[in-house]
């Protein structure tokens, strides 16, 4: 039932701004649909249910940050550099999808068991990314050797706690985040002059 086109574009934009203002238990269809500037039955012809429209903006999020991510991972720079670029992006990211950050972390129960796995899924898969990144500067002697599974997911961890500042602080620079982030991260991971590890 549930298909892309401008119109089906139109409602998963409408629902977030619904989302965003109302909540995700609070909104209802008609809501959205308003919203839309279409009629209630216009949604269902796109969308199952209020859950369905809810999760395809969540599915395409996570498709869009990890086609994102692998574009800055296969561009060849230092890993450092790399750290930094995915430290820009996830901010970016996360400011730019503020509605659907709002509805995540203040109604986690809004999640279907599937899409938590696939959530679930997706961080595993970004971890691997990142790990492989830090894999590479060990081996090129820029990045201290440690469990690069560990220090991924502290990244992320880090990265995470960095986006929630947005929540309180809607005037803060996101560039300035992303970049305390990852000095933070790589002035601990950074391999000594001299020292090899």
């Amino acid at each position: 039932m549930e298909h892309t086109t401008g119109k089906a574009e139109a409602i998963l934009a409408a629902a977030l701004r619904v989302f965003g203002e109302q909540g995700f238990s609070q909104a209802r269809v008609e809501d959205i649909a308003r919203a839309a500037g279409v009629g209630k039955g216009t949604i269902y012809e796109y969308f199952a249910s209020k859950q369905a429209i809810f999760e395809r903006a969540v599915e395409q999020g996570m498709t869009r940050y990890l086609n994102c991510l692998d574009e800055e991972l296969a561009a060849p720079r230092p890993a450092e550099e790399k750290l930094r670029r995915i430290a820009r992006l996830h901010v970016a990211f996360v400011v730019g999808h503020m509605d659907l950050a709002h509805i995540v972390a203040g109604d986690p129960g809004v999640l279907s068991e599937r899409l938590k796995e696939r959530v679930l899924v997706m961080r595993r898969s970004v971890e691997e990314r990142i790990a492989r990144i830090l894999a590479a500067g060990m081996a090129q002697g820029r990045l201290r050797h440690v469990e690069g599974r560990v220090a991924a997911r502290a990244f992320l961890g880090a990265l995470a706690a960095a986006g929630m500042n947005f929540f309180e602080h809607l005037d803060r620079d996101p560039g300035v985040v992303a970049e305390t982030v990852s000095d933070l991260f790589l002035n601990g991971l950074r391999a000594a002059p001299g020292k090899p590890e």
